[in-house]
């Protein structure tokens, strides 16, 4: 989906994260969720936006038309492993 981002921010979590992501990866890791990158892992924090939907991109569903306003906490696949924007290396915030 192509969005419009109208506002972004930075949520409570992410601010806890900034001090104690380690303890979260190492959390996540002993309940079989990975995909979250350690503290010296260069993570780019921000996943909470909103906007207005504007296009879709080829082989997507267009579930919402252009124009439908949307908050978002997105999620997206890389490889075959699914990453929250904003606590990966590979999804940047």
């Amino acid at each position: 989906m192509v969005l419009n981002v109208a506002r972004a921010g930075i949520c409570g979590s992410d601010v806890h994260l900034r001090d104690h992501l380690d303890d979260f990866v190492d959390a996540a890791a002993a309940v079989g969720a990975g995909g979250v990158g350690k503290g010296d892992a260069g993570i780019v924090f921000g996943h909470e936006f909103s906007g207005e939907v504007v296009d879709y991109g080829p082989d997507t569903h267009g579930r919402w038309k252009p124009g439908t306003l949307i908050v978002a906490m997105p999620m997206c696949r890389h490889g075959h492993m699914p990453q929250f924007v904003g606590t990966s290396p590979a999804a940047p915030g």
